[in-house]
């Protein structure tokens, strides 16, 4: 079931209105980055630095990760970034590297 959209009063304008869902701009690439791997280390309890995953590091190959494990981490990102995805978008091809999740997260983020 889908839930109407909230409309708050914006403290920065008199009677000015906005969605809940809008989220802050997107990061910069690195900052993105950055925050992706932070993600994919917490949700996916790898045993590794953030910054030593590399952005065409396959997370199935390199560490195993199934299914079950990506989506806990979708979840993660969905949290962190305010976005959401379709069921039709959570392809394992498209979240097994850094690079590709982070290509997601910022067409979700747009301009």
């Amino acid at each position: 079931m889908d839930f109407p959209a909230i409309h708050l009063p914006n403290p920065s304008g008199p009677g000015r209105m906005t969605l809940s869902s809008e989220r802050d701009p997107m990061p910069a690439p690195s900052d993105l980055h950055e925050r992706i791997r932070r993600i994919l280390v917490e949700r996916l309890f790898l045993e590794v630095e953030p910054d030593k995953l590399g952005g065409q590091e396959s997370l199935t190959e390199a560490y195993g990760i199934d299914s079950v494990r990506l989506f806990d981490m979708v979840v993660g990102l969905e949290e962190d970034f305010g976005v959401q995805f379709e069921d039709s978008e959570l392809k394992l091809a498209d979240f097994d590297t850094v690079d590709r999740i982070a290509a997601k997260i910022a067409a979700k983020l747009g301009p």
